[in-house]
Formats: structure tokens, C-alpha cells, sequence
């Protein structure tokens, strides 16, 4: 695949392989493509099938197009999957790329949740308590929080960044931008879930956290992967070279 360089809009990354670990457990993967404004559809072979985009539209990642689309929330829309992935679920991944300078509370990148209670729940986030917050979120199906967040990061300065949670035997890590942040070593138990969403969180029969903003790219995986795989992940995305241009 032959790239643009963001800045000089001319040829410069070539021939990288830009595209996630591609392992059994790769249950979603959310490219910067997506056909029409009103069908999300994963183009991987890795797939839950289509998704609604609800009050979303579709925007060039830059305007040369090489990049492709992706996803701009404006603070009421979100895209319904067909259904949870990551129900009793212990060991898995989760990864999406967004660019935001809201400050508003409890945006949710990715969410599973319950249509009929509020727990549990299993999300990535951005402001959950404080501006500039970013969290994994898991809360069991016995309503414990077992969560692990990060207020030593740069997240609404308006670039692309990603933010990466893990479950595993051990406990939660949260990752951002490549590099392990925060853990903790809280024996994980189940969290039964049946929605999803990105942009937003669904309980109860009501959409609320949407975020204000752009997403790009989500990872969905069943399968925990090492600080090494996480890095790998990280570099070979198109927002990472997006990123590296815009520092």
C-alpha cells in the first residue's frame, strides 16, 4: 500500500503493511472504510456483521482520500453493532483511534453494555470523571468495577491518538498511544453483555455518553495480546502515520 505524506501531499510511506495482528480471536475490525452513511460494514473477513449509523456522517480521514472515511460524532449520534462481542468474555482486547477537543463527561469509544439493567459493562472512555480522562471500563456481572484509568496523558489537544484496553488471568491494562499506562491485578470475572456500540453507550433502553468528535479505527479481539503486539498494533494503523505528521 503506497500512502501520502500528510504535509507535502506526496509519496512517502510505501509499501507498509497497515493492518492489525490477524489472529483467531479477532472478532471486529473497524477500518477507516465504510460504504454509505446509513451501513457500517467491516471489510476484514473478521466480522459481526453490519452496524446503524444514527445521527453520524462520514469524513475524509484527509483530503487526498488515500486514507479513507471516518466516523464524526457530533454529541448525539452513535453506531449500533448487531450485537456484543465480548460477552463472557475474561481474556480480550479493545483498541480505537479518535481525535476530540470536547471536554464534555463520559464519552464512550467503544461500549457493551445491557439492554435491561445497568450491569454490567465493558467500554472504552474518554472525560469519564475529569476532563482528559481515559479509562477501560468493566464492571461484572456481580456489579463490581474492575476498571483501570489514566489522567497522565494528552487527549484533547485535537490530533489522533488510541487508547487500548486488555483483560487477562492477571487482571486489566490500559494502553495509550502504544504504551502500557496503568494495571491493576484484580482476578477478572465475567461481564455479561448484549449491545454494542461506538459513540456511545446503550443500557436500559437509553443512548447516553456520546462522544463529540472523530473516530477511526476499532480492534474487537477475544484473544489478550503482549505489550509487544499492543506496540504493533499501534504502529500499524494509518492514524499512526496520520499522527506522526500532525506532532
Amino acid at each position: 500500500m503506497t500512502l501520502c505524506n500528510t504535509k507535502n501531499d506526496i509519496n512517502h510511506w510505501e509499501n507498509v503493511d497497515l493492518k492489525p495482528i490477524q489472529e483467531p480471536g479477532l472478532r471486529y475490525w473497524f477500518t477507516s472504510d465504510f460504504d454509505t452513511d446509513a451501513i457500517l460494514r467491516n471489510k476484514s473477513p473478521y466480522t459481526v456483521g453490519d452496524g446503524s449509523i444514527i445521527n453520524t456522517t462520514r469524513q475524509l480521514v484527509h483530503p487526498s482520500n488515500i486514507f479513507g472515511s471516518c466516523m464524526s460524532f457530533n454529541g448525539n449520534g452513535y453506531v449500533k453493532l448487531p450485537n456484543a462481542v465480548l460477552y463472557d468474555q475474561l481474556r480480550f482486547t479493545l483498541s480505537s483511534w479518535f481525535k476530540t477537543t470536547s471536554s464534555n463527561l463520559n464519552m464512550r469509544l467503544y461500549y457493551e453494555g445491557s439492554s435491561i439493567s445497568n450491569v454490567p459493562i465493558i467500554m472504552l472512555s474518554l472525560n469519564d470523571s475529569i476532563p482528559g480522562e481515559v479509562k477501560f471500563g468493566i464492571r461484572n456481572n456481580n456489579g463490581i468495577i474492575e476498571s483501570v484509568s489514566s489522567t497522565n496523558v494528552t487527549s484533547l489537544d485535537g490530533k489522533w491518538h488510541n487508547i487500548a484496553g486488555l483483560s487477562d488471568l492477571s487482571g486489566r491494562k490500559l494502553y495509550y498511544d502504544g504504551i502500557l499506562k496503568v494495571s491493576n491485578t484484580i482476578y477478572p470475572t465475567l461481564a455479561t453483555t448484549n449491545t454494542s456500540t461506538i459513540g456511545a453507550e446503550k443500557r436500559v433502553g437509553d443512548y447516553s455518553g456520546h462522544i463529540t468528535g472523530l473516530i477511526g479505527e476499532t480492534i474487537v479481539s477475544t484473544s489478550n495480546y503482549t505489550d509487544a503486539e499492543m506496540y504493533y498494533n499501534y504502529t500499524h494503523s494509518p492514524f499512526y502515520y496520520l499522527q506522526q505528521e500532525e506532532l
